[in-house]
C-alpha cells in the first residue's frame, strides 16, 4: 500500500494541487540510465541503490494481500503446478510453438472483426513479452491435457483438436489434490504448494505484472524516500513528536476518504480505519511500522522545524483566501447541457429545461417543503451528497475545487437561507442552502496549521525533486 496522499485535507487540496503535478507526471519507465537488470532504481552519483529485489518484497508487504492482489498468488501457483507436471510428463513449449499460437491468436481477433494483437495489448497495456508468458503458460496447459488424455486412451491421436474446457478438465485435479501452506514457513517464503516454495521475490514478480504501472510507481518513489531521507538526516529514528504528527496527518486522510467515498459519520475512530484497512490486506500497525512512515515523519518534521515565524507570517498573507470562512451548505443539482453530445450517456435537460425545472424545486424549498427530502428525490450530485439530504460532507471554502461558486452563492444568505438556482461550470443548475457558517480565523488562532501547511508544501516539493533527479529502470518487471 502507498503511503502517497490519495485525499488531503480539503483546505490543502488548491495549495498541493499545483505543486503534485510534476510529481504525479513522473511515471517510470523513461530510460535515463543504463542500469543493471536487477536495479529499479538508483541514485544520480550511486549513493543508494533500490534493486527489484527490494521493490519486491515491499510490494508482497504492503500489497499483497489486498483486494487489488486477490487471486495473484493462487494464479502463480497453478502454474507452478503446470510447470512441475509438464516436466514430469516431458511437455516442452518452443519459442516456435509459441510464435504460432500469437500467429493464430492474431487471425482469431481479426476473423471477429478487432484489428489483431497489437490493439489488444494497448488495450490491456501489456508487453509483447508478458503476452508471450500467457502463451507458454496456455501451449503448457494444453500440452498436460493431451498427455493425460493419451494416458487414458492410447489411440488417441496426438494432434486431435482439443476444446478449451477439456483443457481446464484435465488441469483440475492437479490444482484440486495440491497441498498449500501457508503457515509455518522460514523467512522468505511466501507459501508452499507440494513442497515448492514461492518466495517473496517470485510472489513481488507476479505482483508486478499484475499491479498498474502507477501503483509500481508509488512504491518504488516509497523507497526512493526511505533512502532520500537517510541521506538528508541519517539514520536516527524518528522523534515521538513528529510519529504523532505523522498519525495525524495519516488518519486524517483516512477520514476524509471515508467522509468521500461512503456516507461515514464525521466522527471517524482510529478503529473504523483500523477496519476498513484490515479489508483492504492492511493495518493500522503495519502501516505505523512501515519504513515509509517513519521516513516521511522523519522529513515532514525536517520541513515544519526549519521554517522561520517571518517565512510562516509571508505564506499566511498570500494564501489568506485558502483560510477564510467555512460553510456547512445543502445542495441540489438539475444536471443541464448546452449542446447534447451524440452517444454519451443517456440525453441530459436542455439548458431551458433545467432551468425551468430548478426554478420549480426553488419554490417548493422556499416555500417551506422539507429541503432534504427535496435533494433526495432530484438532486444529480454523488449519492454521498444527494443520500445525505443533499448536504457536502465536508466544510466548503473559498478554495474548495468544484465548489467555488457553492461557496460564493451561500456565504451572502442568512442561516437556513436558499438560494436561487444559476447555472455551475457547465453541469446544470444549483440550489444551495447555508446550515452553518465559521468566520475566517486569525492568524494566531491557527499558525501552527499555517506552518504545517507551509511544511507540506516543502515537502511535497522535495519529493517531486528526488524523484526527478533519481535513476528509474526503464522496465521494473521482471520476466
Amino acid at each position: 500500500m502507498t503511503l502517497s496522499a490519495d485525499l488531503v485535507p480539503m483546505r490543502r487540496i488548491a495549495l498541493l494541487c499545483l505543486v503534485c503535478m510534476p510529481l504525479l507526471a513522473d511515471e517510470p519507465g523513461r530510460d535515463r540510465a543504463r542500469l543493471p537488470a536487477d536495479v529499479a532504481a538508483q541514485h544520480p552519483e550511486k549513493k543508494w541503490t533500490v534493486r527489484k529485489a527490494d521493490l519486491y518484497r515491499y510490494l508482497v508487504r504492503y500489497y499483497g494481500m489486498g483486494p487489488g492482489a486477490s487471486g495473484v498468488l493462487d494464479e502463480y501457483m497453478k502454474r507452478r503446478l503446470i510447470e512441475a507436471e509438464a516436466k514430469k510428463r516431458r511437455v516442452t513449449v518452443t519459442e516456435k510453438d509459441v510464435d504460432k499460437w500469437l500467429k493464430d491468436l492474431d487471425g482469431k481477433i481479426k476473423a471477429q472483426g478487432g484489428t489483431g494483437l497489437d490493439d489488444l495489448r494497448r488495450q490491456h497495456n501489456m508487453k509483447e513479452s508478458e503476452l508471450r508468458r500467457k502463451g507458454r503458460e496456455w501451449l503448457l496447459t494444453e500440452g498436460v491435457a493431451r498427455a493425460v488424455f493419451a494416458e487414458k486412451d492410447p489411440t488417441r491421436k496426438p494432434d486431435a483438436p482439443i476444446s478449451d474446457d477439456s483443457v481446464s478438465e484435465a488441469a483440475a485435479p492437479l490444482y484440486a489434490q495440491a497441498h498449500l501452506e501457508r503457515t509455518g514457513r522460514p523467512a522468505g517464503v511466501v507459501a508452499r504448494i507440494n513442497g515448492m516454495d514461492v518466495t517473496e521475490y517470485e510472489y513481488g514478480r507476479e505482483l508486478s505484472h499484475t499491479l498498474t504501472l502507477g501503483s509500481l510507481s508509488n512504491a518504488l518513489r516509497d523507497l526512493i524516500v526511505v533512502e532520500e531521507v537517510k541521506l538528508l538526516l541519517g539514520d536516527k529514528p524518528a522523534a515521538r513528536e513528529d510519529l504523532d504528527a505523522q498519525k495525524e496527518w495519516y488518519l486524517e486522510m483516512q477520514r476524509n476518504e471515508l467522509r468521500r467515498l461512503a456516507n461515514a459519520p464525521e466522527r471517524i475512530s482510529e478503529e473504523m480505519v483500523d477496519r476498513v484497512l484490515k479489508a483492504r490486506g492492511l493495518s493500522l500497525e503495519q502501516v505505523y511500522a512501515n519504513p515509509v512512515f517513519h521516513a516521511q515523519a522523519r522529513a515532514r518534521g525536517h520541513f515544519r522545524r526549519r521554517l522561520e515565524d517571518a517565512a510562516v507570517g509571508t505564506f499566511w498573507e498570500e494564501n489568506k483566501g485558502r483560510y477564510g470562512a467555512k460553510l456547512v451548505v445543502q445542495r441540489i443539482l438539475v444536471g443541464a447541457r448546452a449542446q447534447q453530445v451524440p452517444g454519451v450517456g443517456k440525453r441530459v435537460r436542455t439548458l431551458q429545461q433545467g432551468k425551468a425545472e430548478s426554478e420549480a424545486i426553488w419554490l417548493r424549498a422556499s416555500g417551506g417543503e422539507d429541503f432534504s427530502r427535496l435533494a433526495r428525490q432530484h438532486s444529480e450530485d454523488p449519492d454521498a451528497i444527494r443520500e445525505n439530504g443533499g448536504r457536502v460532507p465536508f466544510p466548503v471554502t473559498a478554495q474548495t475545487p468544484g465548489y467555488e461558486d457553492t461557496f460564493a452563492m451561500a456565504e451572502g444568505l442568512e442561516l437556513g437561507g436558499i438560494s436561487k438556482p444559476w447555472f455551475s461550470q457547465g453541469r446544470g443548475y444549483v440550489i444551495v442552502k447555508l446550515l452553518a457558517k465559521e468566520p475566517a480565523p486569525e492568524f494566531d488562532a491557527i499558525k501552527s496549521m499555517v506552518r504545517t501547511d507551509m511544511a507540506e508544501r516543502d515537502y511535497i516539493y522535495w519529493l517531486s525533486e528526488i524523484s526527478r533527479a533519481a535513476h528509474w529502470n526503464a522496465d521494473l518487471r521482471d520476466e
